[in-house]
This record gives structure tokens, C-alpha cells and sequence, in this order.
């Protein structure tokens, strides 16, 4: 079942973190999930800037977000939240693709 943008559950817009090696399969799930997610890509924005930028604007319209970057470590990750702590839903890590060498990423 594709998503509609907001989160049926909780009712209101929420960000969505992955977390995986690049070639992993981050940007299928979004295709095949979260559709209607506004997504944000470090490949195609090029800095952290443009894609704090355009989470910022995102969810100002209201849409929710899905952070498609492989997100290594937690400093990313906790800038990201920052953002929503505005009241923005953020489920959790919802990928995870690092092997069990590693330790398993929080947010």
C-alpha cells in the first residue's frame, strides 16, 4: 500500500531517516513506500545545506519527508531531527542496511 504523505497512524506529517550503504535499496523504498514523500538526496542536491533547506521547506508545506542519504553518523542524523522537533513525527530509523560488524545506528 503506497503512502498518501501523512502518516495514517499518528495523523500529521512526519520525517523519515534512512540509514544504508550507498546501492542498498534507500531510494527504491522511497519509490516504492513513500511516493508521495517530499524526498531529499544529497546526489542530486550536491551539499547539507540544500538538503536542510529543503526539508525546512517541505515540511513549512505541509508534506512529509524522507531523508534518502546514507546518514552514517549520529551528528547527521540529530541535525536532521532538530528540524522537526517542531512537532514533526520521526518513526525512526526505518532503514538499515549497515552489516552486523557495525553497530547498529541511532538516531
Amino acid at each position: 500500500k503506497k503512502s498518501s504523505g501523512i502518516n495514517a497512524e499518528y495523523g500529521h506529517q512526519e520525517m523519515v531517516i534512512l540509514v544504508g550503504y550507498p546501492g542498498s535499496g534507500k531510494s527504491t523504498l522511497c519509490s516504492r513506500h513513500l511516493p508521495t514523500y517530499s524526498r531529499v538526496n544529497m546526489d542530486e542536491l550536491k551539499s547539507f545545506k540544500k538538503c536542510v533547506a529543503m526539508v525546512e521547506e517541505s515540511l513549512r508545506a505541509g508534506t512529509s519527508v524522507v531523508v534518502d542519504n546514507t546518514s552514517p553518523d549520529p551528528a547527521t542524523r540529530k541535525r536532521y531531527r532538530r528540524i522537526a522537533e517542531s512537532g514533526v513525527q520521526v518513526p525512526g530509523i526505518a532503514y538499515n542496511t549497515f552489516k552486523s560488524r557495525f553497530k547498529a545506528p541511532e538516531l
